[in-house]
């Protein structure tokens, strides 16, 4: 059980003097949190400031936390709650108790085992009809492509709109600042 873990047997990267692990996750993050995963086991405690975090780097670690304990690993402290609100809203994210369980509830028919199997053929769809466009030799942007591909599948599964209909220059400009936000 994650619970009975103790946390002096945990492994984790050296720390930096004052913002713990914050420089090596912000120099490439992908290649720091793959390192974690490969070198120190199942769960990895880091440090970004004050503030640590671990790393569930095993199916049955993240199944036990966020589906069998959820109530126990899942609260968050008053200070990262409040900041994180005003960034991101009170969504199910953010919150917790009662009112997690009802906003679950609520998008729960969304994930449903034939809807997921619905997103699968849009974006095997969408992506087909991106790269229908490519021509061999041509120089391309993927970055942008991929991003137009995102914002498409994303509109299409989650809000049931193509971006060419009436409502989707807004959000297309709705999507592309919340991904310039998570940049």
């Amino acid at each position: 059980s994650i619970q009975n873990v103790s946390h002096t047997k945990l492994l984790s990267p050296k720390t930096g003097i004052l913002l713990g692990h914050f420089w090596q996750y912000a120099k490439d993050p992908l290649v720091f949190l793959n390192d974690c995963a490969k070198n120190y086991g199942k769960i990895v405690p880091l440090l970004f400031g004050n503030v640590e975090i671990f790393l569930l780097n095993d199916p049955k670690c993240v199944e036990e936390v966020f589906l069998q304990k959820n109530q126990i690993f899942m609260r968050k402290g008053r200070t990262q709650q409040s900041t994180a609100n005003r960034l991101l809203g009170n969504g199910i994210f953010l919150s917790e108790g009662t009112f997690y369980r009802r906003q679950r509830a609520t998008m729960q028919p969304a994930f449903h085992r034939e809807m997921i199997a619905s997103y699968g053929k849009v974006m095997t769809a969408e992506t087909t009809e991106l790269t229908s466009t490519w021509q061999e030799g041509e120089v391309r942007d993927v970055y942008n492509d991929f991003v137009a591909l995102t914002r498409s599948i994303i509109a299409k599964t989650m809000l049931g709109i193509g971006l060419d209909d009436a409502a989707g220059d807004a959000v297309t400009e709705s999507l592309d600042a919340l991904m310039d936000h998570f940049k």
